[in-house]
């Protein structure tokens, strides 16, 4: 294992720069997501045959999965900052309208409770 010297050396270092290729992955499985979510909704509501009201319970579904894929992508944009439990946001919501981290996370929950 370690002595202890070694664990007194030990140490972390975080970055709290802003990751560019973790925007971008966000980005790309924003895009992504849309198109398949865009697709399943159409073959759910127009090529689904007789389900009578299931339907449109699949539709839901796949609807507030999409808008949460779209809130955590493209508006909020979480940044982690690992070991330290904790992150800030960089979306569209903070750049442009100027949302706090905290009211965020809360209408992330909101989503995640519909």
């Amino acid at each position: 294992m370690f002595t202890e010297e070694q664990l007194m050396t030990f140490s972390y270092t975080v970055d709290f720069g802003e990751p560019e290729w973790l925007k971008i992955y966000y980005h790309g499985i924003s895009i992504v997501s849309t198109i398949i979510s865009f697709f399943s909704m159409y073959v759910i509501l127009f090529q689904s045959g007789k389900m009578d009201g299931y339907r449109y319970y699949l539709f839901y579904m796949q609807f507030a999965g999409w808008m949460m894929d779209l809130h955590l992508s493209t508006l909020m944009q979480f940044i982690p900052l690992f070991p330290v439990f904790g992150g800030y946001c960089t979306g569209v919501l903070t750049q442009f309208f100027g949302i706090d981290d905290s009211f965020q996370t809360v209408s992330l929950v909101q989503w995640f409770l519909l």
